[in-house]
């Protein structure tokens, strides 16, 4: 099912002009910004958390810890076994 969205003829004239450039319909245009934006705004979020872990040593120092286990983990000899 279609919905309409009204937009300014500026903004819907930038849209058609940049989705033709791409050789996309606005649509197909709108879905792939939109997936590029979730994904950016994913890895500034995930910037923020380790930001904010970082700020907090003794998290930090758990959070390494952790790391450290896994490494020891992923190095004890037992590849490809499933």
């Amino acid at each position: 099912m279609a919905t309409m969205m009204k937009l300014n003829e500026g903004l819907r004239d930038r849209l058609k002009r940049l989705a033709a450039r791409e050789g996309k319909t606005m649509q197909a245009f709108l879905e792939d910004l939109l997936e590029a934006y979730e994904e950016r705004r994913f890895f500034v979020e995930l910037q923020t958390g380790y930001a904010r872990l970082r700020a907090d040593g003794q998290a930090w120092s758990e959070h390494q810890r952790e790391l450290a286990e896994w490494d020891a983990v992923l190095a004890d000899g037992l590849e490809g076994i499933e």
